[in-house]
């Protein structure tokens, strides 16, 4: 049976994609596999062993996850602590989803080597919905 081969050329009235702005992405997805992560992460999740956002609303959650209050990917602080969190990983991705729509989600503040920090880390709480007990 003949077969029709079909153009593999793009369309003139297709424009290509910048991808320059996903650069940060690929750059941060590198350094959560860093040994200076982590150890770092390690670290915070000793010190903190209980979900923050659970301990918040009265929860004994066992900790996974320390995560980035503000995103790497956002211009957040890579390896201050005033930037880290102990959290669950239901409460993680709860918070993941939220900064994938609306981008960061509390107010902050530069740090010394001009870093995002949060102003306020207890903000972060608000997005969370308190849990029906």
């Amino acid at each position: 049976m003949p077969t029709i081969k079909r153009q593999a050329d793009k369309l003139p009235w297709v424009k290509e994609i910048d991808k320059q702005p996903f650069a940060r992405k690929v750059d941060s997805k590198g350094f959560h596999d860093t040994k200076h992560w982590k150890k770092l992460s390690k670290i915070i999740r000793s010190e903190t062993p209980l979900c923050e956002v659970a301990t918040h609303f009265g929860l004994t959650v066992r900790t996974n996850v320390a995560d980035h209050i503000i995103r790497v990917e956002e211009g957040g602080a890579k390896l201050d602590k005033a930037n880290l969190m102990s959290m669950s990983h239901h409460y993680h991705n709860i918070k993941s989803g939220k900064e994938k729509h609306k981008g960061i989600l509390i107010d902050y503040i530069l740090n010394d080597d001009g870093d995002k920090i949060p102003k306020n880390r207890n903000d972060i709480f608000s997005i969370f919905k308190k849990p029906i007990l």
